[in-house]
């Protein structure tokens, strides 16, 4: 499925997995298994959905009960899970340098068609991103609204190929460290509707449902 991204779907599903998927090796008694997986909060599972269709995978989804962390108040969320047994997949992915522990790996935007980029970097960031709104009255009496685009990763070097492409497209980006990770910080209004147009003014129809609506509201 991933030997040739060569269409809108396969290019936001990549983004989906460089965000939020995983790679694993499982041992048995005859074998190392090459397992890929995506995991979401239970209430986006349409992702898993559509990746189940589109990976035409026989495999169920599975969806965790809630937990509460010991010794703090965090209530975990139900999260639904999709893995498949894949060494095409794991090892293609491998030779990305987005394998095993990609979290923790430093790696470039894969290249890909450019007119497929900005469906990768929307699948990037229904799993890393965050649009936010803030809106107050100064002293003067004057309604302000704050609005804020942002994606967060360990690896610096895929957000700096991310902003070098939106720059192409004239969108200001900047890059700032939040604790132990970097984020690409976007806050002019003018630029962020550039980026809702490139993510959602096409026929694709693709995004994730809440982030999609919140972003256009």
């Amino acid at each position: 499925y991933f030997d040739e991204i060569d269409n809108p779907n396969k290019a936001y599903l990549l983004g989906l997995y460089i965000a939020d998927g995983n790679c694993t090796t499982v041992n048995n008694k005859y074998s190392c298994l090459k397992s890929v997986g995506f995991s979401f909060t239970e209430s986006d599972k349409h992702l898993l959905d559509f990746i189940k269709k589109e990976l035409n995978l026989p495999n169920k989804i599975t969806i965790s009960k809630s937990y509460k962390v010991k010794n703090t108040n965090y209530q975990s969320k139900p999260m639904a899970s999709i893995s498949v047994i894949s060494s095409n997949i794991f090892d293609r992915f491998t030779s990305l340098n987005i394998g095993e522990r990609k979290t923790y790996n430093n790696f470039n935007l894969p290249t890909i068609n450019k007119e497929l980029i900005k469906y990768l970097l929307l699948g990037y960031f229904d799993g890393d991103g965050c649009i936010t709104m803030s809106s107050g009255i100064r002293n003067n009496g004057y309604k302000y609204n704050n609005y804020q685009f942002s994606i967060t990763s360990h690896n610096v070097i895929i957000l700096e190929d991310i902003c070098k492409y939106l720059k192409s497209l004239d969108i200001k980006s900047y890059i700032r460290k939040s604790k132990n990770s970097y984020l690409i910080d976007i806050t002019k209004k003018r630029d962020i509707c550039k980026i809702q147009n490139l993510f959602y003014n096409n026929p694709s129809n693709l995004g994730l449902l809440r982030k999609k609506e919140k972003f256009l509201k």
